[in-house]
């Protein structure tokens, strides 16, 4: 493990030398110990070399890189009414929302960004967005909605899940095995309602 840590911390110092690096970790609250080594040994050792890493965290994560000289806190706090607002109507791209379901969308959501857009995308897949009784109580509520209103299409999305994050075209048909027109067919359906991220092409 000490190896691998060290010659993966050696090669980010390596790169940062030949250019200017920035370095982005998502959510390090939810790091393993070797993660939160690799992070702590790079900072450490990367006081002298022009780079940048930025990383995104709860605000009552205890991460030991934290009381570091060159490491600065900033705080974001959960998104404004307004704030809220504008990003609904991003996510809505023009679809009219009843004024008592953006209220209760606002107040749900509790100023998370990801869930008030994950309830925006959930209203306006809805037969009636102008329903506040409509939004589910919980961002796992909103997408367990999204999903069932897939149809068939739906278990391509569990599949892909377990697989993992990120998963390959070519993994996703040998593991559901179905003709390639109908996996093509139901993943352009989940692309379009924003279930999956393509990048590429099959």
């Amino acid at each position: 493990r000490s190896t691998s840590l060290a010659a993966l911390v050696a090669w980010w110092l390596r790169l940062a030398e030949r250019q200017p690096t920035v370095l982005a970790l998502e959510d390090a609250h939810w790091y393993d110990p070797s993660s939160l080594d690799f992070v702590a040994s790079l900072l450490e050792q990367a006081t002298v070399q022009p780079m940048l890493v930025l990383s995104t965290m709860r605000g009552d994560a205890e991460l030991p890189w934290l009381r570091g000289v060159q490491v600065r806190v900033i705080d974001v706090p959960p998104l404004g009414r307004e704030e809220t607002e504008d990003l609904v109507r991003q996510v809505l791209d023009g679809r009219e929302l009843g004024s008592a379901s953006l209220a209760a969308l606002v107040e749900r959501s509790d100023g998370v960004p990801l869930y008030a857009e994950q309830l925006a995308r959930d209203l306006s897949e809805h037969a009636d967005g102008t329903l506040a009784q409509s939004i589910p109580a919980s961002l796992h509520d909103s997408f367990t909605a999204r999903l069932d209103r897939l149809g068939a299409h739906k278990r391509f999305a569990q599949v892909g899940a377990l697989l993992g994050r990120d998963f390959s075209h070519e993994l996703l048909a040998a593991v559901i095995d179905v003709p390639e027109r109908e996996l093509r067919l139901a993943l352009d359906q989940l692309v379009d309602r924003q279930i999956l991220h393509r990048d590429g092409v099959p």
